[in-house]
């Protein structure tokens, strides 16, 4: 088991991180919506390794649990509320993905004030052969100089 854990203010101040730069942008510039979409836009010609891991990857278990609160009661069900429809919705469609064996989701709203805190733990295996098939093909595509070549069909 791997786990790690990064603060989301070390995060975007890029610290901690033994020279790697995370984020390539200007911090002061500030994180913008397009910029965030750019960073996981796939890229055209790596669609086939991502649907090559996509059909490979197994979800074993799935626990996911979310302790919220602000300080109105009201409000925090309501908050509760749209999140266990995120979750729920969140859970299906990885279930049609995928087949999961074991699901825990819990939201557990606080009334006493201010607090969030989430517990999200995912168990995937992906087999390694599967991930020698992948470095495989990513050095392909390099070498290709980023193209991928399609054979024409008989």
């Amino acid at each position: 088991e791997y786990n790690i854990k990064i603060s989301l203010l070390d995060f975007v101040n890029n610290k901690n991180f033994k020279g790697n730069n995370i984020l390539k942008s200007n911090i002061n510039e500030g994180l913008n919506l397009d910029y965030i979409k750019e960073l996981f836009k796939p890229k055209k010609n790596y669609f086939n390794i991502i649907i090559y891991i996509k059909e490979k990857i197994q979800i074993k278990d799935i626990y996911w649990e979310t302790e919220i609160g602000i300080d109105d009661a009201a409000d925090t069900a309501i908050l509760s509320g749209l999140l266990w429809i995120i979750k729920s919705n969140s859970v299906v469609f990885l279930e049609n993905k995928y087949f999961i064996e074991n699901i825990h989701i819990d939201i557990k709203p606080y009334h006493s004030g201010i607090k969030f805190n989430m517990i999200f733990n995912c168990i995937g295996t992906l087999k390694l052969v599967n991930i020698i098939v992948v470095g495989i093909k990513y050095i392909a595509i390099k070498i290709r100089g980023g193209e991928i070549i399609e054979r024409a069909s008989n």
